[in-house]
């Protein structure tokens, strides 16, 4: 079963990229950058969709006694967030690339907003790492007894 530290990594690591090539349009001025722009984007939402689910899988297996309820519901969140936003961002772009949108007021918007949404998975990763590194969770223990 993929688990979710597993697989939180490629999300994290297509949609920054998705930013990445977005910017590198500008500098480029090459339609092929649009389109590795889009491609990453749908990589990456795909792949949050399944960060998603297996971190709710995930959540449901944690002991809220911990004390850690508050930081696995606002992890949570944020996760939801990244998913959303840039599935917008997505579904704006298809839209773009289908109908040939390319105005650069349109385009600075959408990149602003992969901008702001780059913050999202600054802040949700935040959240994970607190869990993870502060609190222990998901971490087992291998000292040898």
């Amino acid at each position: 079963m993929i688990e979710h530290p597993q697989i939180i990594h490629f999300p994290i690591a297509l949609l920054l990229s998705a930013v990445l090539s977005e910017l590198i349009s500008y500098i480029t001025r090459q339609a092929f950058w649009e389109k590795v722009t889009l491609y990453l984007l749908s990589l990456g939402v795909i792949s949050a969709l399944v960060a998603v689910l297996t971190g709710n899988a995930a959540a449901e297996k944690i002991d809220v006694a911990t004390g850690v309820a508050t930081l696995v519901l606002r992890h949570r969140e944020m996760g939801l967030w990244v998913l959303f936003f840039f599935g917008a961002i997505w579904i704006i772009k298809w839209l773009f690339f289908y109908f040939k949108i390319t105005a650069l007021p349109y385009r600075l918007t959408i990149t602003l907003l992969m901008l702001i949404g780059s913050l999202l998975i600054y802040q949700a990763g935040h959240f994970g790492g607190n869990l993870v590194y502060k609190h222990g969770i998901g971490i087992q223990n291998t000292t040898n007894k």
